[in-house]
């Protein structure tokens, strides 16, 4: 499938397996901007990839990135995959 989930949190601990179990058909790759999250968001994230074999990369950040970095980031990370587009 090849599909690359953006997803930037900050202290989703609360909500982010929702999320991530309503979306999981539709990606195989996640990629995580973490803007300085001081709960355990990452670790929860890190734990349900493994459990669901998703591909995961995290970022850290200290401040928020925009769409055209965060695209960058995940280029630069996943050089073979092709064809980005951005969906709402």
């Amino acid at each position: 499938m090849n599909i690359c989930l953006i997803v930037v949190v900050r202290n989703e601990s609360d909500d982010i397996i929702n999320y991530l179990e309503l979306n999981k058909t539709e990606f195989d790759t996640l990629f995580i901007i973490d803007i300085d999250s001081n709960d355990n968001t990452v670790e929860i994230i890190q734990q349900w990839c493994l459990k669901n074999n998703i591909l995961l990369t995290i970022h850290k950040s200290d401040k928020l990135i925009s769409g055209n970095k965060c695209l960058q980031l995940v280029r630069s990370s996943y050089p073979n995959m092709n064809g980005f587009r951005i969906v709402d």
